[in-house]
């Protein structure tokens, strides 16, 4: 059978792409994947796909700070003994949260006064070991637990967040999700060097 003339979105995009007037005779167009468009260099793309990582790793949320514990080998071994003194605490009216922003941005998971703005805290996102959703266990019944490995001191820290404008299994996943592609995007980096 006899070839046909390509698509008019092929003549289009020719016609865009190479500045040149669309034939005015059917005949068979390039492949647009084939053009004369040249490509962005390099840089723009790595730039475009660097954007498009924060984009989609953007976390910013308002919870609230309940408790920081210290691990160690007696008392505190881990979530489960954070809601445990959390409890205890808490009975004794020894809580007091803070209302903070909880953010990842620039490679840091940041806890950010609401009104100031001002840096509270700081960890490096490869200090981020682990995150945990604690839902109906006590009074704060939506706990994002997030454990740092403190460099300064050598030890981990866990961090209790009571979590009401977002759902904490959505907080967990949304910040875990931040940490892969920091680590990811990490790894790509070192297989360039």
């Amino acid at each position: 059978p006899p070839m046909s003339a390509a698509p008019a979105r092929n003549d289009f995009y020719l016609h865009h792409c190479s500045r040149q007037p669309a034939p005015s005779s059917p005949q068979i167009s390039a492949s647009p994947f084939h053009s004369s468009c040249p490509s962005p260099p390099a840089g723009q793309r790595k730039d475009y796909t660097l954007s498009m990582l924060k984009q989609q790793s953007d976390f910013q949320h308002r919870v609230e700070h309940l408790l920081t514990v210290h691990v160690d080998s007696k008392d505190i071994r881990g979530v489960d003994d954070c809601v445990a003194r959390l409890k205890m605490m808490d009975a004794q009216g020894r809580v007091w949260g803070q209302n903070m922003i909880l953010q990842v941005r620039d490679h840091e998971l940041l806890l950010s006064d609401i009104e100031t703005k001002e840096e509270l805290e700081s960890f490096p996102l490869e200090s981020v070991q682990e995150c945990a959703a604690v839902l109906n266990r006590c009074v704060y019944n939506s706990i994002l637990a997030v454990t740092v490995r403190e460099q300064s001191q050598h030890r981990n820290s866990i961090l209790l967040f009571q979590c009401e404008q977002l759902g904490v299994k959505l907080m967990k996943a949304s910040l875990e999700k931040a940490v892969k592609e920091w680590k990811g995007e990490r790894e790509s980096q070192d297989v360039l060097r």
